[in-house]
Formats: structure tokens, sequence, C-alpha cells
């Protein structure tokens, strides 16, 4: 049987998957940036770069893949399982430790559940409190998880979304960022973004959002897969802080072993009879506790 320690981990690597998004708190500032174009690219080059990276996504309807969840802060502590996808309609973790299944995380348009099955210990959230929060959906948050640009409240973006963004270049030059003209209700935020050099292409390296209650949390994409559906970032790390706990935690997708649009079923899920129900000031006291 798993212990204390590793029971409260799990639940964290599960819930704070998604549920960290809705309830983020950090001091830390957003980057500053600003357009330079003195022999560098305009503001028509970054928004061609943008049209391109979008241009590269395929439709896809439903997937299922392998996973490993890696919490890196407060503790370190990774578990491997599968997740399914269904576009805009459910998400479904299945974590196993030792050949069993000890947790889940389903969510659907409407709710988030994450289980702990050994010692049958649930932790529930409404979609609604994230939406508020930062006026991104269900789809919205499948394409964060997959490093995919989307328009929030409309999932993933097409080629045309790119005349809906200002971009800017970085005061270094290095890097630049796409923001959205019309910010949603909630937060202020923006995608971060690499040039084109060496012969690659431009592409998306993460997100920075900050909600105007003051959450923030901040995604950061890399190792960019081809697959049968377009690109897909294989790392993908989110950062922010649970109540006062700072929480950094990584998915690694293994997209060679993917399966894209097979007509997976949504999944719904639920608290099931018997199992005790604990509140995120409950999560956060324990994680203090490690």
């Amino acid at each position: 049987r798993m212990n204390m320690k590793y029971k409260v981990y799990l639940i964290a690597l599960l819930g704070l998957a998604l549920l960290s998004l809705g309830s983020c708190r950090s001091s830390k500032s957003a980057a500053g940036h600003k357009e330079s174009t003195t022999g560098q690219s305009t503001e028509k080059d970054l928004r061609a770069y943008l049209g391109n990276i979008c241009s590269q996504y395929g439709d896809w309807t439903d997937v299922s893949m392998p996973v490993k969840i890696e919490l890196q802060a407060p503790k370190r502590f990774s578990v491997s399982g599968k997740a399914s996808m269904v576009r805009g309609k459910s998400l479904d973790f299945s974590l196993r430790f030792l050949g069993m299944e000890v947790a889940s995380l389903k969510a659907d348009r409407d709710s988030v559940y994450v289980l702990y099955k050994l010692e049958k210990i649930a932790f529930a959230e409404s979609i609604a409190r994230i939406s508020e929060a930062y006026g991104f959906d269900l789809e919205d948050l499948q394409c964060l998880l997959l490093g995919r640009m989307f328009v929030p409240g409309k999932g993933q973006a097409p080629v045309s979304a790119a005349a809906s963004f200002l971009c800017s270049l970085a005061s270094d030059g290095a890097k630049w960022y796409a923001e959205p003209k019309k910010q949603t209700r909630g937060a202020h935020w923006q995608y971060v973004c690499s040039l084109p050099q060496n012969g690659n292409k431009a592409e998306v390296t993460g997100i920075e959002v900050n909600a105007s209650a003051g959450g923030r949390f901040d995604a950061t994409y890399g190792n960019f897969a081809a697959t049968e559906v377009g690109p897909v970032a294989e790392d993908v790390e989110v950062s922010g802080s649970l109540r006062s706990q700072k929480i950094r935690l990584a998915l690694h997708w293994n997209t060679g072993r993917a399966s894209w649009n097979k007509g997976i079923a949504p999944t719904s899920g639920s608290i099931p009879k018997g199992y005790k129900r604990i509140s995120i000031d409950q999560l956060n006291k324990a994680l203090k506790s490690l």
C-alpha cells in the first residue's frame, strides 16, 4: 500500500494538472515586451509566423496516449499512465503504480473529478472555476496540455485567428509574443513564441496568464513531435501556486504510441459511494506538511 506521502503526491499530481489553473496566486509579474523593427522581424512578419504555426494544426476528434506526470515542486515525484481526450467534451487520466490503477482524473464540460482509489478519497471542482478566472473552457485546456494555440472559448486556433492577435518582439529580440486584441474577461494573457532560425520554423514555446483577481500561471512547451494531426508538444510544464504553495508540474507525452481519431466515447466523472471528499484547503494543508 502507498503511504500518506504518495497519496498526497498523487492527488496533487492529478488535481494540479487542471485545478491549479483556477486557484493560482503569484507575485511574479508578466514579462515585459515591446516591438522592435530595426534589422529584425516586423509585426507583419510575426503575424505571418503565427499563421504558419496555426496552419500546421490538423483536425482531431479524439486521442489516447501514454503520459508521465511529474511533480517537480514543492517535492519531486512522478507516475505514469494513460490519457484520453475527446475534443471539447472530456479528458480522462488513468494513473498506475506497480501495475494497478491507483488514481484517476476525469473532466467534462462541467466538472473535474480526482479519485485516489486505494484510500477512497475524492477531489471535485467545477470547470466554471477555471472559466471564471481565465475565460478558458475544456477544449482550450486540452489545447494547452498539447502545446497548441487556442482562442479562448473557441478551442484550437485556425489560420484566420492570426488577424486577432497583436504580435511583438521581446525587448531582447530573441523571442516574440502573440497577445489577443480582445482579452478574456477575467485575465490578461499572451503566447511566447520562438523565431525561425537554423532551418527551424517558429514555434509556440509557452503561454503566460495573469488573472484580474491576481492569479497567474505559466506553461512552457518543448520537444514538438510531428504527429498525423500536426505538431504536439511532448513536454509541457505548468507552474503557479496553490494558495501560497508554489507548484511546478510537468507532463511528458509519448506521442509515438498515440492513437488519434478512433471514435472514443466521451467520459464523465462522479464521486463513487463510500469515497471521502476533500477540499482544496485540505489539499493545500497536506502539501504544506510535506
